[in-house]
């Protein structure tokens, strides 16, 4: 075979490779950790940076600077750069630390080995120019569908990734498979309802193929612990029967240039406006919500700083996955990937039912993403002050109110599965899917922050906006947020957190 393991470990490509524009090499970053994992941001950032790689390449190719043969031994050497940093990536997020080491490459190259299979088919193809990838009529290379080939061997590396998460946990750990935001495949709704899976019981894992849904799963892992795998990047597409011919280019729906002006927030006369409130990372962009956004960070502003966040456009922008959220953020990793901008987005829907609690709400996933590390609060793998703030979190009658409702559902869906109800099973994995949702750290978190901000700040805004959503919340008895007394604790909690950073002045509180 003609891309197999390597006879030697000093055979072993080197992984530090050239990634413009970043300043920094996303693999080296995670290649060189010692004292911690890697933060969501940096496993994007390092995905990213994988797919880049190989489009790079495959531009050299299409313009005839490489053989299919020579072309395909660059991607089998990017293969094992990229395998090796996620066993890494993976081993590191469950918990054992250090640097890659020649166990992580050595597992690397096993595989490598699984992938060297189907590349030499591929590359065979290129040779023949089969009719896949090759126009007859045209006389020129079927880009879209080559591209989108080629990019199933980088959705694998967080396959890799998640192997080594579940094998390097300690011994005897349970794992749920979660549903992604997205349509499903047999196999995975199998798994989700069969949750907690026993370690060394899962057959498959998200990401790695195993799947109906192969490389494109949705779905990722999270420990007994709380402990999350990764999410699949933006570059991983959806599951479908029958996929297109041509791949998705999500450049092509670019929205546009932003206004460059910095937000405006308008102050009480009695209030001091921090070194680095929020406001001053906020660009907007004009859009029908740019008001609204305003007033949201204002309010934010009036509560704390925020510790220098990177530059974000905030406004109103088209999702490339066609989703409704009333809001989102990409970071400048999802903007690059998606818009071509290396700049934050905040995105809030003109419908918005809630607008100025959606923006605090989103302004809560920034603040952990960009200088935290998203879910590490929940997860308790942050400072200690932000560790406390999730502990008092996991701790709350409302978190283990929705704990015990996804027990219950998944249980009922396992029945469905097993009586060979579809229909009704169908319903209970959208419950379900929903459930895993707002159960993730991240936005168990982004909820708690927004009621933080709204206690906090006594805006009249938020405190209707807020009220009126848990009337609703209440009304189909699944209520997100918290009452007053259950989240007494967490409020305290956040306080000495914020003093902590120097967001909050101990003197005024």
């Amino acid at each position: 075979m003609r891309f197999g393991l390597t006879e030697r470990l000093g055979d072993f490509p080197g992984i530090t490779i050239k990634v413009a524009p970043l300043d920094v090499d996303p693999y080296r970053i995670i290649a060189e950790l010692t004292q911690r994992g890697p933060s969501d941001a940096e496993w994007m950032a390092f995905m990213a940076a994988a797919r880049r790689s190989l489009n790079s390449n495959l531009g050299r190719f299409f313009q005839s600077k490489l053989s299919p043969d020579q072309f395909g031994d660059v991607v089998f050497t990017e293969l094992l750069r990229a395998h090796a940093v996620a066993v890494a990536a993976g081993r590191q997020r469950a918990g054992i630390l250090g640097a890659l080491n020649e166990l992580d490459k050595e597992v690397a190259l096993f595989h490598g080995q699984q992938q060297g299979a189907y590349l030499e088919g591929f590359v065979r193809r290129l040779n023949e120019k089969s009719k896949r990838y090759w126009d007859e009529e045209k006389g020129e290379w079927k880009r879209g569908v080559i591209n989108r080939d080629l990019q199933m061997y980088a959705s694998r590396y967080r396959g890799s990734a998640n192997i080594a998460f579940e094998s390097n946990s300690p011994e005897g750990s349970e794992f749920y498979w979660r549903l992604g935001i997205a349509e499903h495949c047999p196999d995975c709704l199998e798994l989700a309802a069969e949750s907690p899976h026993t370690q060394g019981e899962l057959p498959v894992f998200p990401g790695d193929g195993g799947t109906k849904c192969i490389v494109n799963c949705k779905c990722w892992l999270v420990r007994g612990d709380g402990v999350k795998a990764f999410e699949p990047d933006p570059g991983v597409g959806k599951y479908v029967e029958d996929a297109p011919e041509d791949g998705f280019n999500p450049l092509e729906d670019y929205v546009g240039e932003t206004t460059g002006e910095v937000a405006v927030t308008e102050q009480d006369d009695t209030y001091t406006l921090p070194q680095s409130p929020v406001s001053a990372a906020i660009k907007y962009r004009k859009s029908a919500v740019k008001e609204r956004i305003q007033s949201g960070v204002a309010i934010v502003d009036q509560v704390h700083s925020d510790g220098l966040l990177p530059k974000v456009v905030a406004g109103r922008f088209v999702d490339p996955n066609g989703l409704t959220a009333e809001g989102w953020y990409f970071t400048s990793v999802q903007s690059n990937e998606y818009y071509g901008r290396t700049v934050g987005f905040l995105n809030l829907k003109p419908t918005a039912a809630f607008p100025e609690l959606t923006v605090v709400h989103e302004i809560g996933h920034i603040l952990e993403i960009e200088i935290l590390g998203a879910g590490t609060i929940v997860n308790r793998l942050s400072k200690p002050h932000w560790n406390d703030v999730g502990e008092a979190l996991v701790m709350t009658a409302q978190v283990g109110g929705l704990l015990n409702a996804r027990n219950q559902v998944g249980d009922r869906l396992r029945q469905a599965v097993s009586d060979g109800d579809l229909a009704f099973g169908a319903q209970l994995a959208e419950w379900l899917e929903r459930l895993d949702y707002l159960l993730m750290p991240e936005e168990i978190w982004a909820r708690a922050y927004a009621q933080f901000v709204t206690k906090r700040s006594g805006s009249d805004i938020l405190g209707k906006q807020l009220a009126q959503r848990m009337r609703i919340e209440f009304e189909r008895n699944l209520p997100t947020h918290w009452e007053d007394d259950d989240f007494g604790p967490v409020y305290q909690a956040i306080v000495k957190a914020m003093i902590a950073e120097g967001w909050i002045d101990e003197e005024t509180d």
